[in-house]
């Protein structure tokens, strides 16, 4: 039964894997670029600060730090190197069927993905802090989009980011119940919808606002491919 799930895996692998297209090799290279992606997570960081008071903009933050480090540096650090489950481009009974791009292999071990953890973990913690569809959408969409390049790239089988995924949903729905907690002992902690704003008081045109810049980046990063086409 696992012989037969590992067999479904590396098969979905490769049909992720790689392509003949030069354009996509170009753009999974500059997508996977954590400097690509400053403008948005500016964004992120800009609506926090402006719809809630420093005490509280700093309490987003800090939990929104300590997931991170929860679902991609212990992940990345210590479980990963215990599964020590090798990468596709590190297992040499498979890495000759692997498409690479300029040579990158990534790490030695890649169960879980952690990138996929950690973009879920942010995913599901700021979407119920926000409580915006549109921006859910957005924040999922940014999710699947880097976590297909960390598969096109070879550096992760398609269980690795899935798990990564559900490691993710479940830090994120811990820390946000954190910061639910901390927020009702020192906080008013108020839900209420209005025409302007989403019930946890989010201005519709900040959300709005993040979103815009999430396509920009997409476009720039495509116009980045394209150009060193």
């Amino acid at each position: 039964m696992l012989d037969e799930l590992l067999n479904i895996d590396k098969t979905v692998f490769l049909f992720l894997n790689g392509s003949e297209s030069l354009v996509l090799d170009n753009f999974a290279l500059t997508e996977i670029n954590h400097f690509a992606w400053i403008p948005f997570v500016l964004a992120i960081i800009f609506l926090i600060i402006k719809t809630n008071n420093f005490k509280k903009s700093l309490v987003v933050l800090v939990l929104l730090g300590f997931l991170y480090v929860v679902c991609d540096t212990f992940v990345s650090v210590f479980l990963q190197s215990h599964f020590a489950r090798l990468r596709p481009t590190q297992d040499y009974s498979f890495s000759n069927q692997v498409d690479t791009v300029n040579s990158l292999t990534g790490g030695i071990h890649g169960f879980f993905s952690n990138q996929a953890s950690g973009l879920m973990g942010i995913c599901v913690y700021l979407s119920l802090q926000v409580r915006s569809f549109k921006l859910f959408l957005t924040l999922l969409s940014w999710t699947l989009l880097h976590s297909w390049v960390t598969v096109y790239l070879g550096f992760y089988y398609p269980s690795d980011v899935l798990v990564g995924f559900l490691w993710g949903l479940l830090i994120g729905f811990l820390i946000y119940y954190i910061y639910y907690k901390i927020v009702k002992i020192f906080f008013e902690f108020l839900l209420h919808e209005s025409a302007q704003c989403t019930k946890s008081g989010y201005f519709y045109v900040d959300v709005n606002f993040v979103i815009f810049v999430f396509l920009m980046n997409v476009i720039g990063i495509l116009m980045i491919s394209l150009i060193n086409f």
